[in-house]
């Protein structure tokens, strides 16, 4: 499945984060993509991310991502590739 992370995602993570209401989903611009397409809780730590009830691993790409926006540089929207359980893609349809 593919994810696309939006320049409106990026927008609301840092706006999240400079009011200083940074909880992990909150200010992952990573976190409320995975959110808005799985329609389902979903949380971004690192290269790893719960969603739903899984925990599942993410690409470096995405690890590097969220590495440069915690970190306050410059990011830009992309798109990356994700597989999903079984069990959390019938829960997310």
């Amino acid at each position: 499945m593919m994810i696309q992370v939006t320049a409106e995602d990026i927008r609301q993570g840092t706006a999240n984060r400079d009011a200083g209401r940074c909880l992990m989903a909150a200010c992952c611009p990573v976190a409320m993509a995975l959110t808005r397409h799985l329609k389902v809780k979903c949380t971004v730590i690192g290269k790893n991310a719960w969603i739903g009830d899984h925990y599942v691993s993410l690409t470096k790409k995405v690890e590097q991502f969220v590495e440069a926006f915690d970190d306050g540089k410059p990011v830009k929207s992309f798109r990356f590739r994700i597989n999903l359980p079984k069990t959390t893609k019938g829960k997310t349809k």
